[in-house]
């Protein structure tokens, strides 16, 4: 058995990351240390950082907005994920090909304007010169994005570990854009005075290491 195969561990996180990024994470720790327990919270950013600074959880796989406040926490940079432009195949929207796309003009799906992953993705978008949108629908989860591009509701821009396997099965279609390159950074956040046990330090070396950290 390795050295702190045993203990338990427990991480916050938000909807894309805890449910596209960390599983294939923490399956592959596990089949190292079976006799451990993860318990993964999945919630938003911000809950994430006050169940970190109550000790609610030993740390969080987030995404960081700017805005955010770190005072008494420690943020480790792990990956960064591309931020894709994705529509339905077929689209009505997209009918003259991706250079005909007015990105003012045509709908959006995003996330609510609340959440660190929609000012993440403005903040981004800003870079290119969209300023604004014509955001139709505001949905909590990818799932529900998904779904609502899809049905041709709109464009959204997505993170791509959330529609990888969708554009790989022909359901979303990626849209390029020459020139254009949006990245969001995931961060592992824990309190400056956390003392990890031999199990939870494993699993942070793992993620890290994972990321090529």
């Amino acid at each position: 058995m390795e050295k702190g195969s045993a203990g338990n561990a427990v991480i916050a996180t938000s909807m894309s990351v805890g449910s596209y990024s960390l599983p294939p994470l923490i399956s592959a720790f596990h089949r190292k240390h079976p006799d451990g327990l993860i318990t993964v919270q999945i919630s938003n950013p911000q809950a994430a950082l006050d169940a970190t600074r109550i000790g609610g959880c030993d740390f969080a796989v987030i995404l960081l907005a700017p805005t955010q406040d770190l005072g008494g926490l420690m943020a480790i940079p792990l990956w960064e994920d591309d931020l894709l432009l994705v529509c339905a195949p077929s689209s009505q929207w997209t009918r003259g090909g991706p250079q005909d796309v007015d990105l003012q003009a045509v709908p959006f799906i995003s996330t609510p304007k609340n959440l660190a992953r929609r000012e993440l993705e403005d903040m981004q978008l800003r870079k290119y010169g969209l300023e604004t949108r014509h955001v139709v629908m505001e949905l909590g989860h990818p799932e529900a994005a998904k779904h609502a591009v899809r049905e041709d509701i709109g464009l959204s821009f997505m993170l791509a570990c959330s529609v990888r396997d969708d554009i790989r099965r022909g359901d979303l279609v990626a849209l390029e854009w020459p020139g254009m390159s949006m990245k969001i950074p995931t961060y592992l956040v824990h309190r400056e005075d956390k003392r990890f046990s031999a199990y939870q330090s494993g699993l942070v070396q793992f993620l890290l290491e994972s990321s090529g950290r």
